[in-house]
């Protein structure tokens, strides 16, 4: 486990930092070459598309390569996002860097909670989650200090070359690692392949499938769309932007480091009510928010929504983690990104079509945040595994057999 635990942060690390140079900065690098709202909705939903088909090649490709070889195809697929901006007045470019973004995303995130549910509990899963968010905040943090400096000072050949730089030295960091914890674990090997009959036909009590189809809406309206507001809010500096993140981030990672010692002690299912509550009002919050309110006002905003942000990740992930440990563990995780991602596809499919509507951008991101708010309550319904007596349901549904 231990091995593992190696394997996860140096993966995790590496992805960290080449995501602040520049995926980070994927939303507003959009914004800049002139798309709207409504076309950076389709460019999400063509990345749910990517990202879906991704994850069944690795679903599939796990069974019979390394970790060491997934790790190295997850670097060839950054290093092609990046390439692939340089062909940005072609006609392909942007349905091509959308499917290869959602592909990217997919091979960092299923490798990562692969790698870090293995080495969880319901009794250390919440201060494990804190620890991995203090971690990827601090080296994210020095990843879009870099991102921001080259894009605002120099250009982005300069920050290509630095990110080919930093690809090659963790493909050789990779490379170079000969022992076992390279290696597939076996419950992951045993772990049964989700056929689109078990897809259909997965259901439990604990409302999963309706939680994963309403999440992936919420994440990237927190990697998209709300990276654009506060891009507006600076000015559309990407210099500002990254010091705003990064100070918004610093005080993400003291509340983290207070919050996840405790909250594997604290009442679960009282946590997980309030944090929503929380979540709730940080979309009313950033619906409300405007350039042309107080400076003081807006920060004092920024810090409410991030701290009501980072309280719902934290008690979130917590459940959903300490779930797929009760059930079937790595089906659970799979299932969710197939529903979040299909689902992506429909919600930001739909949400260009309403926002090519809206004249004004601002206008536009604050209907949506104002929307998601109510749409938001639907995390309320996501029930603890404590509340169950049984998890056979979703165990014989997710084998074939419900």
């Amino acid at each position: 486990m231990k091995s593992h635990s190696g394997s996860f942060y140096k993966f995790v690390s590496v992805h960290t930092f080449l995501i602040g140079l520049f995926p980070f900065y994927l939303p507003v690098f959009l914004w800049k070459l002139d798309y709207s709202i409504s076309e950076i909705s389709y460019f999400i939903a063509l990345a749910g598309i990517g990202y879906f088909l991704a994850l069944w090649t690795w679903e599939r490709i796990h069974r019979f390569v390394s970790l060491k070889k997934i790790f190295l195809l997850s670097l060839l697929l950054e290093l092609a996002l990046l390439s692939i901006i340089f062909a940005s007045e072609k006609q392909a470019f942007f349905p091509v860097l959308a499917l290869l973004y959602g592909a990217y995303n997919c091979f960092f995130w299923i490798t990562n909670r692969v790698l870090f549910i293995e080495g969880v509990t319901p009794e250390n899963s919440g201060k494990n989650f804190g620890n991995f968010q203090i971690v990827v905040a601090v080296i994210l943090k020095i990843g879009v200090f870099s991102g921001g400096l080259l894009l605002d000072k120099f250009n982005y050949p300069t920050l290509f070359i630095v990110s080919i730089l930093v690809v090659l030295l963790g493909a050789l960091l990779f490379a170079i690692n000969n022992t076992n914890l390279m290696q597939v674990s076996q419950s992951l090997l045993q772990a049964q392949t989700i056929g689109m009959v078990n897809l259909l036909k997965f259901k439990d009590e604990f409302r999963s499938k309706f939680i994963f189809i309403v999440d992936g809406l919420f994440l990237f309206l927190e990697s998209f769309f709300w990276v654009i507001s506060l891009f507006i809010i600076v000015q559309e500096s990407y210099w500002q932007l990254g010091i705003l993140v990064i100070i918004l981030m610093a005080i993400f990672g003291l509340m983290f480091y207070f919050i996840k010692n405790a909250i594997d002690k604290l009442p679960v299912t009282s946590v997980y009510r309030v944090s929503v509550a929380l979540y709730v009002s940080s979309w009313i919050i950033r619906g409300l928010l405007s350039e042309d309110l107080d400076r003081p006002l807006i920060f004092v905003m920024l810090i409410l929504i991030t701290f009501f942000t980072s309280m719902f990740r934290l008690a979130f992930n917590k459940r959903f983690f300490d779930l797929a440990k009760a059930t079937t563990t790595f089906q659970y995780i799979f299932l969710k990104s197939y529903y979040s991602q299909f689902f992506i596809v429909i919600w930001f499919g739909i949400l260009g079509l309403v926002l090519s509507k809206v004249d004004s951008p601002e206008q536009a991101l604050s209907y949506t945040y104002f929307a998601s708010s109510v749409i938001a309550l639907g995390y309320f319904l996501y029930r603890p595994s404590e509340e169950i007596a049984t998890s056979k349901l979703i165990q014989e549904t997710v084998n074939g057999t419900a």
